[in-house]
């Protein structure tokens, strides 16, 4: 597997996580995923393995702090994109996530594509 396309999903929700890999493997030819479902586990996985290409985290997976958890892994990882997808879409969420080290936020109501 070529390492630039592991992906990490930090999400409590089967059901997201299974829609979420299925729509990724449905957009990649090749892609490995990573499933995480507490932040403890994501961190984890992170210090584990090396080529990322993307980390996705919801904002309430469990143990997610994220005004302490997105700048650890942005320090752990400098030049990882950072997603977050999430349930809440109010302004404040989205530009707290981004001051916290986001490299975007998605609203989990967005279409797929």
């Amino acid at each position: 597997m070529d390492q630039d396309r592991r992906i990490l999903i930090a999400d409590d929700h089967d059901l997201f996580c299974r829609g979420l890999r299925y729509a990724l493997l449905d957009a990649f030819e090749r892609v490995e995923i990573v499933e995480a479902r507490s932040i403890a586990k994501a961190i984890a996985a992170l210090d584990r393995q090396d080529g990322f290409a993307l980390a996705s985290f919801d904002l309430r997976v469990p143990g997610m702090d994220w005004g302490k958890a997105l700048p650890g892994i942005r320090r752990m990882r400098p030049s990882l994109p950072i997603i977050v997808l999430s349930g809440f879409e109010e302004r404040r969420h989205i530009l707290e996530a981004i001051a916290f080290g986001a490299s975007g936020f998605v609203p989990k109501s967005r279409p797929t594509e």
